[in-house]
């Protein structure tokens, strides 16, 4: 199964970071990441993470450091223009990103580099039913004119519940149907508008997850084959409903650290 691999950021950035439990909650616009961890490879499992370091330029992250692989970014004043992927020091992908006046991503280009030689294309195009409502993403490589994947998101009311992903020939490879507790807003996703593009890796469940108004509880994938079907908890800071763990059948899935003015 092909997996779409979205290596790219938006630009501001507040949530809520720790405190003991007698702390008033702080306001999410004086608090930003410091640490994000996530699975970039899903066929090693869930609860494997990468954690990255966070820097920021005023509201904007121009600095994702993992060790080995350390991701730059820059910006057309507050809206994300490009970023550059290093490994081991060696430049190995330049992604530049057409937005709209709001920041939200309509395309994104990439060049693959092996030494000073750019190896390959890509590209993925976002189509939007309404802000921030993502219905489509489209995968095409430059070479060939090859479809990479072509993933279609159905909504119901605020929440995406299902995810339809095509192979090159238009043929229907795999479909997940997620579930949410309709009485539990995502804090989280209220104060990071679109943070699926932070996350550098090919965990699928990113693609909704991020975008959804109310928790996902459940996700259901057809065929049931690997990742499989599992239910989601979170854990929060205090009462304020921002995640520091994000939960995928006992096996953790992403972590935050969070510091706070």
């Amino acid at each position: 199964m092909k997996k779409i691999i979205l290596i790219t950021l938006l630009s501001a950035i507040t949530l809520s970071c720790g405190g003991n439990e007698d702390d008033p909650i702080p306001s999410a616009s004086n608090c930003k990441i410091t640490n994000a961890a996530f699975v970039e490879d899903t066929s090693n499992g869930y609860g494997n993470l990468t954690s990255y370091a966070i820097t920021y330029t005023g509201n904007n992250i121009t600095k994702m450091d993992g060790g080995s692989t350390v991701y730059l970014y820059e910006y057309n004043g507050n809206l994300l223009k490009r970023h550059r992927k290093y490994v081991g020091g060696q430049l190995k992908t330049v992604a530049d990103y057409l937005t709209d006046q709001t920041g939200q991503v309509l395309r994104m280009d990439f060049d693959h580099y092996n030494g000073s030689i750019i190896a390959s294309e890509d590209h993925i195009t976002f189509t939007y039913a309404a802000p921030n409502k993502l219905i489509r993403m489209f995968h095409y490589h430059d070479t060939d004119d090859e479809t990479e994947e072509d993933i279609y998101i159905t909504w119901t009311g605020d929440n995406p519940t299902k995810y339809e992903s095509f192979d090159e020939n238009n043929i229907l490879q795999w479909t997940t149907n997620f579930t949410y507790d309709l009485n539990k807003e995502n804090k989280f996703n209220q104060n990071f508008k679109n943070f699926m593009f932070y996350e550098h890796g090919d965990d699928w469940i990113k693609h909704v997850m991020y975008q959804s108004k109310n928790e996902m509880t459940f996700a259901g994938f057809i065929p049931s084959s690997p990742p499989g079907n599992f239910n989601i908890t979170y854990n929060y800071y205090q009462n304020s409903g921002f995640h520091t763990a994000i939960n995928y059948q006992g096996s953790i899935g992403r972590k935050f650290d969070y510091n706070c003015n």
